[in-house]
């Protein structure tokens, strides 16, 4: 009997489609957290004193919020930025991942990640628009002028964030190294090389002086219904160099770094791991240039650890890297799906959903980290609704 018309296996997906919609719902509920003042404040950047990086979103607001918005305003949009990228991932996962229980597993265990958790506990972090672009990238066509289209987006998320590169430029790489075949498969480099340039560029031409910045963090002051994030405006001013040294200062002198790194690194990288290891072995047989395009779209978000610490940002970014390379590996391999089922039995992935469900790491939204689960969270998610000045973390 096919698995098509086998009322078992219909049964199966109806049950796990249920378990999908759930995941989806709690995910956001218990995850996605009133925004910070930091991910608040880099929603005002802008060009008003001259170029600086991470100033587009902030410029296009201008034109679409008032003068000076209500908090209302502002939350709403920083939820709506991390609500787009999630249903972004989502589309992308079901677009391409195989409509078996092999396939639901796969979108199950991601959307109960530490890696997503994460993700939503940073709500308002550009990082959802840059999501967003990437999935708008990896839809386009494939030829030379989707090559074109897939840099200029990749150049329109650096302007967002210059963090754009390392997070999805190599994931977009491989889905066009994917899809081809013999030397076409290098066409790859272009958006990728197009990506590094354009980035480096900003950095370049978009440091701004001090005296800049100070009019940049008075102007952001009156329009704000809340106090701006002095570091956040701080990093704009600092090269790659500069703010390496600080974070290297900070290493030496703090013995949290070393926590966040062993305890929320460590995860991230487990998990890294195991998703390369399914990328492979769902791909089947490879030459070494396919599995070094693999694993820099999983591990190329963790090369931000070198000049920052946001560990569990760059983590979560990797472990949404890996569940998206395994969706690129379905779409573009023969036989695929067979082999994704054959890897991914029930037990492997209800171990990997165990483990995903009970480790936490610390959220960027609220210092006690994503313990506080149903129904308690709602105490968390009061947050939305109390005046900024009066936040419970």
């Amino acid at each position: 009997m096919s698995t098509e018309t086998d009322p078992q296996h219909d049964a199966t997906m109806k049950w796990m489609g249920y378990a999908i919609v759930a995941s989806v719902l709690l995910a956001i509920l218990n995850h996605q957290l009133a925004p910070s003042y930091y991910s608040l404040t880099h929603l005002f950047f802008s060009y008003d004193e001259g170029f600086v990086r991470r100033g587009l979103v902030g410029e296009v607001l201008t034109w679409v919020w008032p003068e000076h918005p209500s908090q209302r305003v502002v939350f709403t949009t920083a939820f709506l930025i991390t609500f787009s990228g999630m249903v972004s991932f989502l589309v992308l996962m079901l677009r391409f991942l195989p409509r078996s229980p092999a396939g639901n597993w796969v979108l199950l265990i991601a959307l109960n990640s530490y890696g997503l958790s994460s993700y939503l506990g940073a709500s308002g972090y550009l990082d959802g628009i840059l999501l967003t672009l990437t999935a708008l990238a990896i839809l386009a066509p494939r030829g030379w002028v989707g090559v074109a289209v897939k840099s200029v987006l990749i150049a329109i998320g650096a302007l967002v964030h210059e963090i754009m590169v390392p997070y999805f430029a190599v994931l977009i790489a491989l889905d066009l190294w994917l899809s081809g075949r013999g030397a076409e498969r290098w066409r790859a480099v272009v958006p990728l090389g197009f990506g590094i340039a354009f980035a480096a560029m900003l950095f370049a031409i978009g440091e701004p002086s001090a005296e800049a910045l100070e009019s940049l963090y008075a102007q952001i002051a009156d329009r704000a219904p809340f106090e701006p994030y002095p570091d956040a405006l701080a990093v704009l001013g600092q090269s790659i160099d500069s703010n390496s040294a600080a974070y290297d200062h900070f290493r030496e002198t703090s013995p949290v770094y070393y926590f966040m790194v062993y305890f929320d690194g460590s995860l991230g990288l487990a998990m890294a791991a195991w998703l390369f290891w399914l990328c492979l072995a769902t791909w089947g047989p490879s030459d070494i240039w396919t599995k070094l395009a693999i694993w820099g779209a999983i591990f190329a978000a963790f090369s931000m650890n070198l000049v920052a610490v946001d560990v569990v940002r760059f983590s979560s970014m990797a472990i949404l890297c890996g569940f998206m390379a395994v969706a690129m590996v379905c779409r573009h391999g023969d036989g695929t799906a067979e082999r994704l089922s054959a890897r991914l039995t029930w037990p492997v992935a209800l171990l990997v959903l165990v483990l995903n469900a009970n480790l936490f790491t610390m959220g960027l939204g609220q210092d006690a980290g994503h313990e506080a689960q149903m129904p308690w969270v709602i105490l968390h998610q009061l947050n939305w609704l109390r005046p900024i000045e009066n936040l419970v973390f």
